[in-house]
C-alpha cells in the first residue's frame, strides 16, 4: 500500500536526520490560532490540548537526538499490523486491550526484543501520522514519540485503513527481530498490504442519539433567530477524538453568533 510505504519512508527520514526533521515541526507554527491547528491544504481544523507548545517541545527533543539505525520493513509484522487493524477498526480505543494480540503474533511467527505498537486515529497523510505521533499532544508520557526514536525499534510493520468512528486509523508494530513462519523472505516491499475498507461513519444529524444534551435546541428555536447553519468536523480535544458541531446563527436584527458543541465519539 502506497500510504504505508510513504509512512515507512517518513519514519526513516526522522531517524536518519532527527535534527533536520525538527525544523519541519516549527513550520506548523503559522497554522496555529490559539490551540486550533488549521491543517495546510485542507479545511480540517484540529482542536489540540496543548497548542503549539507541544510542537516546540518535540522540536527541542529531536534536536538532542543523534541519527538512528534505519528501519527494516517486515512482511510478518505487516500482516500482524493488518490483522490488529481489522479488529481495532470496529472498536473504541478503550477496548483495544481486549484484543488478543499474542494470538495474532503467533499466527505469523515469533519475535526477539520488545514488541511495541503505536496507533494514530484520523490523520489523513503519512506526514501527519508521523508528526502526530512525534508531538503526542495531550499525552504527558510522550510514549509514541519515544517509540519512533527507540534504538531497539529495528523491524516494523504498518497497516492503514478506515475506522468506523474516526475516519482512519494507522497501526505500527515493531520489535528487534522477527522470525517469519509464513514467508521464507521477511523483507517487505509493501506489495502485499491492501487498504482495509470498512463502513464509513454516517453523518450526524439533528436527531442523532449522540447529539449533546445541552441548551442548543432552546437556542436554535429562539424566535429572534432568522436562520442557522450546522457544520461538523472531527477533532481532538484534551487528547480525545470528538465530533465538533458548529452552529452559525443569524438573528433578525442582523447580528450573527457561533455556537460550538462537542460530542464524544
Amino acid at each position: 500500500m502506497e500510504f504505508c510505504k510513504n509512512l515507512f519512508d517518513e519514519l526513516n527520514i526522522i531517524r536518519k536526520n532527527p535534527k533536520k526533521y525538527a525544523d519541519k515541526l516549527m513550520e506548523y507554527k503559522k497554522y496555529f490560532k490559539g490551540k486550533e491547528l488549521k491543517l495546510p491544504n485542507t479545511d480540517a481544523i484540529i482542536e489540540t490540548e496543548e497548542g503549539f507548545s507541544a510542537f516546540e517541545e518535540a522540536y527541542k527533543f529531536l534536536k538532542t537526538i543523534k541519527p538512528l539505525p534505519e528501519l527494516i520493513a517486515s512482511k510478518g509484522l505487516g500482516r500482524i499490523a493488518n490483522d490488529f487493524l481489522k479488529q481495532i477498526s470496529h472498536c473504541e480505543p478503550d477496548r483495544i486491550d481486549d484484543i488478543d494480540l499474542t494470538s495474532i503474533i503467533k499466527k505469523y511467527g515469533s519475535y526477539t526484543g520488545n514488541f511495541s505498537n503505536a496507533m494514530d486515529f484520523g490523520s489523513s497523510t503519512p506526514e501527519l501520522v508521523a508528526i502526530n505521533l512525534l508531538v503526542s499532544d495531550g499525552d504527558s508520557s510522550r510514549d509514541n514519540r519515544k517509540f519512533l526514536v527507540s534504538p531497539d525499534l529495528l523491524k516494523i510493520g504498518i497497516a492503514s485503513g478506515k475506522h468506523d468512528n474516526y475516519e482512519s486509523i494507522t497501526i505500527i508494530v515493531s520489535c528487534t527481530e522477527f522470525n517469519n513462519i509464513v514467508d521464507s523472505d521477511d523483507n517487505e516491499n509493501f506489495s502485499n498490504i491492501t487498504k482495509l475498507e470498512t463502513k464509513s461513519n454516517p453523518p450526524v444529524n439533528q436527531e442523532d442519539e449522540n447529539e449533546p444534551e445541552d441548551d442548543i435546541d432552546e437556542i436554535i428555536n429562539d424566535p429572534n433567530i432568522l436562520s442557522w447553519e450546522k457544520k461538523e468536523r472531527y477533532c481532538t480535544l484534551r487528547g480525545k477524538k470528538k465530533l465538533k458541531i458548529i452552529y452559525q446563527l443569524k438573528y433578525k436584527d442582523g447580528k450573527t453568533k457561533k455556537e460550538v458543541r462537542y460530542v464524544d465519539i
